[in-house]
């Protein structure tokens, strides 16, 4: 139970600080929802990518066992999107998400998208 905490107390530490140099605001992804979706798949692809492994690597850490380990796994990949969900869709649904919060678009569109996955897909 000791490694849980250690594990989630990391992970909330580091999620805390916003990363240094994020390459797009969400009013630049929002702009390129219209005028470059390619760029957009692509970018929402590797953000999928990454809740996904980081997901993973707690799975890893995380006895099969412990109670809270399907808990620590969702606060940590944020969302539980359905299997069969395509890049396409989530594409949308991030894009859906820039367009109904203007008022957010000037932060990270790493964070934005965390936001969004978590609105569209949250874990029961």
């Amino acid at each position: 139970m000791c490694y849980l905490r250690i594990v989630a107390s990391v992970w909330f530490a580091v999620a805390a600080f916003p990363a240094a140099g994020d390459f797009y605001s969400g009013n630049k992804v929002h702009d390129m929802c219209s005028n470059n979706r390619g760029v957009v798949l692509g970018y929402v692809a590797g953000l999928h990518d990454r809740a996904i492994n980081d997901g993973l690597r707690v799975r890893l850490l995380i006895a099969d066992t412990d109670p809270l380990k399907k808990t620590v796994v969702a606060l940590v990949h944020g969302f539980c999107a359905p299997e069969q969900v395509t890049l396409g869709q989530v594409s949308d649904v991030f894009c859906s998400f820039l367009t109904k919060n203007p008022k957010d678009r000037h932060m990270d569109a790493s964070d934005l998208f965390s936001s969004a996955m978590v609105e569209a897909w949250p874990c029961k």
